[in-house]
């Protein structure tokens, strides 16, 4: 019987196979190389290194080049297939992170012993639509979890009390937060809660952190995230937009123009991101024997120092242990990505994650968590 396999080992005979081999060679270890650079760009600082804040959003391209690449050497030079295979092991982990596949974890019906948590930047309600407001406060009561984490909650203090008001006769009757310039970050909770602590603030952007009261024995501390935007203007957004679904409106100079002026601006906001994940990660640290969730809007891909910066301090990556696929949270300007998050302490094991793709009140979608608290 023949080997089946001989077709990978065996080398090219004709000059003609020698060449293209060696070409496809060549491209794929370019394709792999560009892979990794931007899988270890969340280990560089945006702040000593601005423009490594934007290698990993171009993280599921370079993923799709090689695999183009393997499909190519397994045509065309077959020996050659090892090269995107091994680009490819090598980012296993960086892929689950991106496009995690949980097929096999087990499967538990969530109770009311277990953690409920929404995080959700509200986009201030659309305060101007009364009647959104109004669907958006009754769609999160129906979510019936126990803690919702709002970023870019109501703009002023009056409008708080309005959102308070509403949940005030619920299941989550406590309601807290911090304006921050012309939102606010919130969280409304089944529990008391006792304690606030602003970690970070930039502009319009902040981290608070809230310390609630499940039990009279017990504490939970939630810390609610609104990193740095990348600042887009309406305009610029379009303009993204533009090039991404209608490239031909654009002339080459104007795609060019447009890339660069995107690219310094979202190189410029990593860098401030960068700067408030170091603080959380130091907040986070010191307070590592309290059981914690944190939660929001990252304003970065799975791919990015903020979130590796979390993660490296031992929490657990909710959607990435027990969610599936790309999970899309922001939904606006051809935009496919995953930049609001959801983090649990080690007194957690999450059950489910998983993001509301049908609700339509804001341009992002809810993450939704159910965590089973770990026994003594």
């Amino acid at each position: 019987m023949k080997n089946p396999f001989k077709i990978f080992t065996r080398p090219e005979r004709s000059t003609g196979s020698r060449v293209v081999s060696s070409m496809v060679a060549g491209a794929s270890w370019l394709s792999v190389l560009t892979l990794w650079i931007s899988a270890s760009s969340v280990y560089v600082n945006p702040v000593h290194f601005k423009w490594f804040g934007i290698i990993g959003l171009a993280f599921p391209l370079f993923l799709g080049g090689t695999v183009v690449m393997l499909f190519v050497a397994l045509l065309f030079a077959p020996r050659r297939s090892w090269i995107p295979l091994l680009g490819i092991a090598a980012c296993f982990g960086s892929i689950r992170s991106y496009i995690p596949f949980n097929p096999f974890k087990e499967a538990v019906t969530p109770d009311r012993s277990h953690l409920r948590v929404v995080s959700y930047n509200a986009h201030m309600f659309l305060f101007e639509n009364d009647k959104n407001y109004t669907e958006t406060s009754a769609y999160l009561r129906d979510l019936h979890a126990q803690i919702i984490c709002i970023q870019e909650g109501p703009p002023s203090p009056a409008l708080n009390d309005t959102l308070r008001q509403r949940f005030s006769n619920t299941s989550t009757p406590h309601y807290d937060y911090d304006c921050v310039n012309a939102s606010s970050i919130g969280i409304i909770s089944s529990y008391p809660i006792v304690k606030k602590e602003v970690i970070s603030r930039h502009e319009g952007n902040g981290i608070v952190a809230y310390w609630l009261l499940p039990s009279k024995e017990d504490s939970l501390l939630v810390v609610n995230c609104h990193l740095r935007s990348n600042m887009l203007t309406p305009d610029e957004r379009s303009q993204y937009h533009a090039m991404v679904k209608s490239p031909d409106t654009q002339t080459e100079d104007e795609m060019v123009n447009t890339s660069q002026k995107l690219a310094s601006k979202i190189a410029s906001s990593a860098q401030v991101r960068a700067g408030m994940a170091d603080t959380l990660a130091l907040f986070i640290e010191k307070h590592s024997d309290t059981p914690t969730i944190v939660c929001g809007d990252f304003n970065d891909t799975p791919i990015s120092y903020s979130r590796y910066r979390v993660a490296r301090t031992g929490m657990t990556d909710a959607f990435r242990e027990v969610g599936m696929g790309v999970g899309r949270t922001f939904n606006r300007d051809a935009i496919y990505v995953r930049i609001d998050h959801m983090f649990c302490s080690s007194h957690f094991s999450p059950i489910t994650t998983r993001i509301d793709d049908h609700s339509d009140f804001s341009d992002h979608y809810p993450i939704i968590s159910t965590f089973r608290r770990k026994r003594e």
